[in-house]
């Protein structure tokens, strides 16, 4: 039995992909630092207003120094809201614990019916050959 192994080639991205990409990604990485020049040119002295802003904040966030990124986690799903139109708008937390509380309750109410006087507790199948 053989197994097949990597055998490593340009178009594989682990080993630096295909040569185009190679070459354009050193084209750009070459021109880095004009664009920095151009973003600091712009922070310094655009008549804008908004550009300068922008090329400042553009400047912050390459150096590590801009604002930290906004982190939005949604607990429930948007759908829940026009799922629960018309109703009374539980919380999902608050229905799902009242579900849980049926289920428990009426796991109780079988249990105590299965135990009843004469009722059988355990048993094993047990199957016999004929």
């Amino acid at each position: 039995m053989s197994s097949a192994v990597s055998v490593p080639d340009a178009n594989n991205p682990a080993y630096g992909g295909p040569e185009h990409i190679q070459k354009a990604w050193r084209r750009l990485a070459g021109g880095a630092e004009a664009a920095v020049i151009a973003l600091l040119e712009v922070a310094e002295t655009s008549e804008s207003d908004t550009a300068r802003v922008m090329a400042s904040k553009a400047i912050l966030d390459r150096v590590g120094l801009g604002g930290a990124p906004e982190i939005v986690v949604q607990t429930v799903p948007a759908e829940f809201d026009r799922a629960a139109s018309g109703t009374d708008h539980t919380p999902p937390s608050v229905a799902v614990y009242k579900r849980l509380q049926s289920l428990r309750d009426a796991s109780r109410l079988q249990e105590a019916r299965d135990t009843e006087d004469g009722d059988i507790i355990e048993a094993t199948i047990v199957e016999t050959e004929r």
